[in-house]
């Protein structure tokens, strides 16, 4: 059993997390399913076989395809809120109103709410008028609901077993490895851990990862005062937040880890959050719009457009510290402020919003719960590349080498020039990705968007262990130090610190990561 000690600790962290996806999703379809609040796990898919459904519920209509003579309309479907556009109507900061197209409207037979001109009633959301509407929800509450949901529902009494067993087998597995170790180095369990776990490693640790601890610790000091701070909601925010950092942060990374940073990082991503809103406006909106005879573009190919303007960015700061020698600081510093004049110039300044729908739908769609956004996705997605690209390829090796020592990597026949290009550009690309989803996430973009990112992406970095003096950086770290971030500025805003004040907070973060991980560069020389 020994020998396939990590094969049962991977299955057991593997049950975990499958089970704890799938308790999660139930409670998005209890979210989506008030009748089924309060009932028990094992009678989820009974009571939702049992319970038939009457209201009507309130939506909000797209203007967009409305006829000018609105006639009555059959019911030709039913109603699911599963995969609808949600968005928040009232201002308290949650998306609970359901946005549909007039095409869906009218398959459901929803009425219009009407004025006392008989005109449709409207609500302005983000510059958008919406049209109100009513619709009916009639039928048997299992029928209604998707494939997805009734597997959720039924497999929903093995949730809390699988859970318990997951972890069982996580934790047997992690006994084993350490009592491989034990055999490994002759002796016995209970000197492995008191070694360890000794009194002089456990505050090197807390020493080195002062920040993290302290963070951490003001979490839980807050969690306690404000309960709601370990709320769905609240972690669903964290996540959002987080995932969009973190794409930015892996990209500064890279240019941290050969001894250089970038300082354009922000603006060029408020530079692609730009370009995506103008390239995806919605079409028909000409009072709003940047290029009022485009139609509605696709979205793949304005994100490639996108990434592409920002990877020849990225080539051009690359080129202009490998090959002109010039400072990154310098360099990178100059590129934010050219960055920031084209934008303003070409946006003339102006907000830019009404976007497409399918654009916008990027930010508000999920898989099984809502926390798991398509957003937090592509962040998985990005870091297990840059992990596979940063540890399995020479890439990886050549830029831990470069960070480490240039001369040397230049001496073993490492082409540096063309090494640190393509480090930018990576990084360009990346800030690109994130400056894209930044627009989809909140509806709009200006030339302020992402401003200050690339500070809070080197903070992240830095409070994860990539080393400002080079050679140093793990994917999993900046993830680390991007979430414990993230945890800090929502901790301060559950506690009723004034904004202006968490700038304060935020720049001594910075001041101590970086005096830390120096601390510790001299410690080791």
């Amino acid at each position: 059993m020994k020998k396939h000690s990590k094969l049962i600790r991977g299955i057991g962290l593997a049950v975990l997390l499958a089970a704890v996806f799938l308790s999660l999703s139930l409670n998005d379809v209890v979210r989506l399913n008030p009748q089924m609040e309060g009932v028990k796990d094992a009678q989820a898919a009974s009571t939702a076989k049992q319970t038939d459904v009457d209201e009507t519920i309130a939506v909000l209509v797209s203007p967009e395809g409305v006829p000018e003579t609105i006639e009555p309309a059959e019911a030709t479907e039913t109603w699911n809120a599963e995969g609808l556009e949600t968005i928040d109507a009232d201002g308290d900061g949650t998306a609970e109103s359901y946005v549909l197209t007039y095409e869906k409207f009218a398959a459901l037979g929803g009425t219009f709410a009407k004025d006392k001109f008989g005109a449709p009633k409207t609500t302005e959301v983000e510059g958008t008028a919406y049209l109100q509407g009513k619709v009916s929800d009639r039928g048997n509450l299992w029928a209604q609901m998707s494939g997805w949901a009734k597997f959720v529902c039924t497999l929903a009494p093995a949730y809390l077993p699988l859970i318990v067993l997951g972890a069982a087998l996580f934790l047997l597995g992690a006994l084993l490895v350490t009592q491989r170790h034990c055999e490994q180095q002759g002796v016995t369990l209970g000197r492995y851990l008191a070694e360890k776990f000794a009194p002089r490693k456990v505050l090197k640790f807390i020493s080195d990862n002062a920040i993290i601890v302290g963070i951490l610790l003001l979490a839980a000091g807050v969690s306690i005062m404000r309960p709601n701070f370990l709320s769905e909601a609240n972690f669903r925010n964290l996540l959002s937040n987080t995932a969009v950092r973190f794409i930015i942060a892996v990209g500064v990374s890279g240019c941290l880890i050969t001894k250089g940073t970038d300082l354009s990082a922000g603006r060029m991503a408020g530079f692609a959050a730009c370009i995506s809103a103008i390239l995806l406006q919605r079409a028909g909106d000409y009072a709003n719009k940047f290029y009022p005879q485009l139609g509605n573009l696709p979205i793949l190919p304005v994100l490639l457009l996108v990434l592409a303007i920002c990877a020849v960015i990225g080539a051009i700061n690359g080129t202009v510290i490998a090959r002109l020698k010039v400072p990154p600081f310098i360099a990178t510093l100059g590129m934010q402020t050219l960055v920031y004049g084209v934008c303003l110039v070409y946006t003339g300044a102006q907000p830019i919003g009404t976007l497409q729908t399918a654009y916008t739908g990027i930010a508000l769609g999920y898989v099984g719960n809502r926390m798991f956004s398509y957003i937090a996705i592509i962040a998985i997605v990005v870091g297990c590349f840059m992990w596979f690209l940063y540890n399995k390829t020479r890439y990886g090796k050549y830029m831990y080498a470069i960070g480490g020592n240039e001369n040397a990597a230049e001496v073993a026949g490492i082409n540096t020039t063309r090494m640190k290009i393509k480090i930018y550009m990576l990084a360009a690309i990346l800030y690109g990705l994130t400056g894209f989803l930044m627009t989809a996430k909140s509806g709009g973009a200006s030339v302020n968007t992402a401003q200050g990112y690339e500070l809070e992406a080197i903070a992240g970095c830095t409070i994860g262990g990539v080393s400002v003096n080079g050679g140093v950086g793990r994917i999993s770290g900046i993830l680390v130090g991007v979430l414990v971030f993230e945890i800090l500025k929502i901790a301060l805003q559950f506690m009723g610190v004034e904004s202006s004040y968490t700038y304060i907070a935020q720049g001594l973060v910075i001041i101590v990561a970086v005096a830390l991980d120096l601390r510790k560069y001299l410690a080791k020389k």
